[in-house]
Protein backbone atom coordinates (compact mmCIF):
# COMPACT_ATOMS: atom_id res chain seq x y z
CA UNK A 1 0.00 0.00 0.00
CA UNK A 2 1.13 3.51 -0.78
CA UNK A 3 2.36 5.37 2.30
CA UNK A 4 -0.49 7.56 3.49
CA UNK A 5 1.73 10.60 3.71
CA UNK A 6 5.33 11.59 4.02
CA UNK A 7 7.00 14.26 6.09
CA UNK A 8 10.24 15.99 5.23
CA UNK A 9 12.96 15.71 7.84
CA UNK A 10 16.57 16.88 8.05
CA UNK A 11 17.66 13.40 7.00
CA UNK A 12 15.26 13.03 4.10
CA UNK A 13 11.65 11.92 3.74
CA UNK A 14 9.97 9.42 6.04
CA UNK A 15 6.48 8.09 6.57
CA UNK A 16 4.84 9.32 9.75
CA UNK A 17 1.47 9.46 11.45
CA UNK A 18 -0.03 12.48 13.24
CA UNK A 19 -1.09 12.29 16.86
CA UNK A 20 -4.45 13.96 16.30
CA UNK A 21 -6.54 15.84 13.74
CA UNK A 22 -4.40 18.96 14.09
CA UNK A 23 -1.40 16.96 12.92
CA UNK A 24 -2.83 16.72 9.42
CA UNK A 25 -2.45 20.43 8.73
CA UNK A 26 -0.40 20.95 5.58
CA UNK A 27 1.00 17.41 5.41
CA UNK A 28 0.27 17.21 1.67
CA UNK A 29 1.05 20.81 0.74
CA UNK A 30 1.01 21.23 -3.04
CA UNK A 31 0.10 17.59 -3.74
CA UNK A 32 -2.89 16.15 -5.59
CA UNK A 33 -5.47 13.64 -4.44
CA UNK A 34 -8.54 11.73 -5.58
CA UNK A 35 -11.85 11.59 -3.71
CA UNK A 36 -13.71 8.39 -4.53
CA UNK A 37 -17.49 8.25 -4.62
CA UNK A 38 -19.54 5.07 -4.58
CA UNK A 39 -21.62 5.58 -7.71
CA UNK A 40 -22.35 2.90 -10.33
CA UNK A 41 -19.69 4.32 -12.64
CA UNK A 42 -16.91 3.32 -10.24
CA UNK A 43 -14.80 0.48 -11.63
CA UNK A 44 -12.13 -1.63 -9.97
CA UNK A 45 -9.81 -1.23 -12.95
CA UNK A 46 -9.89 2.55 -12.48
CA UNK A 47 -9.00 2.18 -8.82
CA UNK A 48 -6.02 0.01 -9.78
CA UNK A 49 -4.59 3.06 -11.55
CA UNK A 50 -4.72 5.00 -8.28
CA UNK A 51 -2.61 2.63 -6.20
CA UNK A 52 0.24 5.17 -6.04
CA UNK A 53 -1.96 8.23 -5.58
CA UNK A 54 -3.32 9.84 -2.42
CA UNK A 55 -6.97 8.88 -2.19
CA UNK A 56 -10.00 9.38 0.04
CA UNK A 57 -12.79 6.80 0.12
CA UNK A 58 -15.96 6.54 2.16
CA UNK A 59 -18.72 4.43 3.65
CA UNK A 60 -18.93 0.92 2.12
CA UNK A 61 -16.11 1.28 -0.40
CA UNK A 62 -14.67 -1.91 1.07
CA UNK A 63 -17.19 -3.94 -0.94
CA UNK A 64 -14.92 -3.48 -3.96
CA UNK A 65 -11.72 -4.54 -2.20
CA UNK A 66 -11.97 -8.13 -3.46
CA UNK A 67 -11.64 -6.81 -7.01
CA UNK A 68 -8.62 -4.54 -6.61
CA UNK A 69 -5.29 -4.28 -4.81
CA UNK A 70 -5.90 -0.56 -4.37
CA UNK A 71 -6.66 0.66 -0.89
CA UNK A 72 -7.54 4.24 0.12
CA UNK A 73 -4.98 6.39 1.86
CA UNK A 74 -7.78 7.84 3.97
CA UNK A 75 -11.17 6.36 4.85
CA UNK A 76 -14.10 8.40 6.20
CA UNK A 77 -17.65 7.80 7.35
CA UNK A 78 -20.21 10.40 8.42
CA UNK A 79 -23.82 9.19 8.11
CA UNK A 80 -24.81 7.94 11.59
CA UNK A 81 -27.41 5.58 10.09
CA UNK A 82 -24.66 3.86 8.13
CA UNK A 83 -22.54 3.77 11.28
CA UNK A 84 -25.33 2.06 13.21
CA UNK A 85 -25.88 -0.56 10.54
CA UNK A 86 -22.29 -1.28 9.46
CA UNK A 87 -20.19 -0.41 12.50
CA UNK A 88 -18.76 -3.93 12.81
CA UNK A 89 -17.64 -3.95 9.19
CA UNK A 90 -16.01 -0.55 9.50
CA UNK A 91 -14.27 -1.48 12.75
CA UNK A 92 -12.81 -4.58 11.08
CA UNK A 93 -11.28 -2.66 8.17
CA UNK A 94 -7.52 -3.00 7.90
CA UNK A 95 -6.80 0.56 6.75
CA UNK A 96 -4.09 2.92 8.06
CA UNK A 97 -6.32 5.94 8.73
CA UNK A 98 -10.04 6.08 9.51
CA UNK A 99 -11.88 9.37 10.03
CA UNK A 100 -14.96 8.90 12.20
CA UNK A 101 -17.31 11.45 13.73
CA UNK A 102 -16.83 11.85 17.48
CA UNK A 103 -20.43 10.85 18.15
CA UNK A 104 -19.63 7.42 16.67
CA UNK A 105 -16.52 6.87 18.79
CA UNK A 106 -18.28 4.32 20.99
CA UNK A 107 -19.54 2.39 17.95
CA UNK A 108 -16.43 2.37 15.77
CA UNK A 109 -13.21 1.97 17.72
CA UNK A 110 -11.81 -1.51 17.17
CA UNK A 111 -9.93 -3.43 14.52
CA UNK A 112 -6.76 -2.34 12.79
CA UNK A 113 -5.55 1.07 11.71
CA UNK A 114 -5.59 4.37 13.56
CA UNK A 115 -8.77 6.31 14.26
CA UNK A 116 -9.11 10.06 14.09
CA UNK A 117 -12.35 11.44 15.48
CA UNK A 118 -13.61 14.70 14.01
CA UNK A 119 -16.23 17.05 15.42
CA UNK A 120 -19.07 16.95 12.90
CA UNK A 121 -21.35 20.00 13.10
CA UNK A 122 -24.58 19.07 11.36
CA UNK A 123 -26.17 22.43 10.63
CA UNK A 124 -29.07 22.55 8.20
CA UNK A 125 -28.50 24.96 5.34
CA UNK A 126 -31.69 24.57 3.34
CA UNK A 127 -31.54 27.31 0.72
CA UNK A 128 -28.38 28.93 2.11
CA UNK A 129 -24.67 28.21 1.82
CA UNK A 130 -23.13 25.76 4.30
CA UNK A 131 -19.97 26.53 6.23
CA UNK A 132 -16.60 25.16 5.14
CA UNK A 133 -14.11 24.38 7.87
CA UNK A 134 -10.68 26.02 7.90
CA UNK A 135 -9.63 23.89 10.87
CA UNK A 136 -10.77 20.27 10.96
CA UNK A 137 -9.13 19.85 14.36
CA UNK A 138 -11.99 22.00 15.73
CA UNK A 139 -14.95 21.08 13.50
CA UNK A 140 -16.16 19.96 10.10
CA UNK A 141 -19.46 21.06 8.60
CA UNK A 142 -22.43 19.46 6.88
CA UNK A 143 -22.49 19.88 3.11
CA UNK A 144 -25.13 17.39 2.05
CA UNK A 145 -22.70 14.56 1.34
CA UNK A 146 -19.66 12.83 2.82
CA UNK A 147 -17.72 14.08 -0.22
CA UNK A 148 -18.06 17.57 1.26
CA UNK A 149 -16.33 16.28 4.39
CA UNK A 150 -13.50 14.90 2.28
CA UNK A 151 -13.08 18.24 0.52
CA UNK A 152 -12.64 19.89 3.92
CA UNK A 153 -10.10 17.26 4.97
CA UNK A 154 -8.17 17.54 1.71
CA UNK A 155 -8.01 21.34 1.87
CA UNK A 156 -6.72 21.26 5.45
CA UNK A 157 -4.02 18.79 4.43
CA UNK A 158 -2.78 21.19 1.79
CA UNK A 159 -3.79 19.40 -1.40
CA UNK A 160 -3.92 21.85 -4.31
CA UNK A 161 -5.39 19.57 -6.96
CA UNK A 162 -8.41 17.39 -6.26
CA UNK A 163 -10.09 14.92 -8.60
CA UNK A 164 -13.52 13.40 -7.99
CA UNK A 165 -14.20 9.87 -9.26
CA UNK A 166 -17.38 7.81 -8.96
CA UNK A 167 -19.46 10.84 -7.96
CA UNK A 168 -22.39 10.14 -10.27
CA UNK A 169 -24.69 12.60 -8.50
CA UNK A 170 -27.74 10.70 -9.66
CA UNK A 171 -30.12 8.72 -7.46
CA UNK A 172 -33.35 7.02 -8.44
CA UNK A 173 -35.02 6.45 -5.09
CA UNK A 174 -38.31 7.14 -3.36
CA UNK A 175 -39.18 7.57 0.30
CA UNK A 176 -42.17 5.99 2.02
CA UNK A 177 -44.29 7.57 4.74
CA UNK A 178 -42.22 5.66 7.31
CA UNK A 179 -38.95 7.14 6.00
CA UNK A 180 -37.90 3.88 4.38
CA UNK A 181 -35.86 4.66 1.27
CA UNK A 182 -36.56 2.37 -1.66
CA UNK A 183 -33.96 2.04 -4.41
CA UNK A 184 -35.47 1.61 -7.85
CA UNK A 185 -32.26 1.13 -9.80
CA UNK A 186 -28.61 0.46 -9.11
CA UNK A 187 -27.37 3.65 -7.42
CA UNK A 188 -24.01 2.25 -6.28
CA UNK A 189 -21.08 0.28 -7.66
CA UNK A 190 -22.30 -2.88 -5.90
CA UNK A 191 -25.72 -4.50 -5.63
CA UNK A 192 -24.76 -5.37 -2.06
CA UNK A 193 -24.11 -1.74 -1.10
CA UNK A 194 -27.52 -1.13 0.40
CA UNK A 195 -30.75 -3.10 0.67
CA UNK A 196 -33.78 -2.14 -1.41
CA UNK A 197 -35.60 -1.02 1.71
CA UNK A 198 -33.39 0.52 4.34
CA UNK A 199 -33.83 3.36 6.79
CA UNK A 200 -31.31 5.94 5.66
CA UNK A 201 -31.06 9.61 4.85
CA UNK A 202 -32.91 10.60 1.72
CA UNK A 203 -30.38 12.01 -0.77
CA UNK A 204 -31.02 15.74 -1.21
CA UNK A 205 -29.17 16.50 -4.42
CA UNK A 206 -30.35 20.10 -4.30
CA UNK A 207 -28.51 20.61 -1.00
CA UNK A 208 -25.49 18.68 -2.25
CA UNK A 209 -25.27 20.99 -5.25
CA UNK A 210 -25.41 24.06 -3.01
CA UNK A 211 -22.64 22.54 -0.91
CA UNK A 212 -20.48 21.72 -3.91
CA UNK A 213 -20.88 25.20 -5.36
CA UNK A 214 -19.83 26.74 -2.06
CA UNK A 215 -16.86 24.38 -1.78
CA UNK A 216 -15.83 25.29 -5.30
CA UNK A 217 -15.90 28.98 -4.41
CA UNK A 218 -13.99 28.58 -1.14
CA UNK A 219 -11.38 26.25 -2.59
CA UNK A 220 -10.86 28.44 -5.64
CA UNK A 221 -10.08 31.35 -3.32
CA UNK A 222 -7.52 29.12 -1.61
CA UNK A 223 -5.88 28.28 -4.94
CA UNK A 224 -7.20 24.71 -4.89
CA UNK A 225 -8.38 23.23 -8.19
CA UNK A 226 -11.16 20.64 -8.16
CA UNK A 227 -11.98 18.50 -11.20
CA UNK A 228 -14.67 15.94 -11.88
CA UNK A 229 -13.11 12.81 -13.42
CA UNK A 230 -16.27 10.71 -12.97
CA UNK A 231 -17.27 8.65 -15.98
CA UNK A 232 -20.63 10.18 -16.85
CA UNK A 233 -23.00 11.16 -14.06
CA UNK A 234 -24.75 14.48 -13.56
CA UNK A 235 -22.35 16.50 -11.40
CA UNK A 236 -21.48 19.62 -13.41
CA UNK A 237 -20.34 21.99 -10.64
CA UNK A 238 -16.66 21.23 -11.19
CA UNK A 239 -14.77 21.26 -14.52
CA UNK A 240 -14.77 17.89 -16.25
CA UNK A 241 -11.62 15.96 -17.09
CA UNK A 242 -11.25 12.65 -18.89
CA UNK A 243 -10.00 10.10 -16.36
CA UNK A 244 -8.11 8.24 -19.11
CA UNK A 245 -6.02 11.31 -19.93
CA UNK A 246 -4.63 11.75 -16.41
CA UNK A 247 -0.94 10.95 -16.00
CA UNK A 248 -0.90 8.67 -12.95
CA UNK A 249 2.05 8.08 -10.66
Amino acid sequence: MFNFFKKKTTSGVSACMPKDMAGFKGVHEGERCFIIGNGPSLKAEDLDKLKNEYTFAVNRIYLIFDETKWRPTYYAIQDHKLVERYKDEVSALDLPVKFVATRAANDINGGKGKYYYYNYVRKLFDGSEPEFSDDISKQTYEGGTVTYLCLQLAAYMGFKEIYLLGNDFNYSVTKTETDIVVSNVKDYFSDKYISNEENRFFPRLDLCEIGFKHAQKVLSEKGVKVYNATRGGKLEVFPRVDFDTIDFK
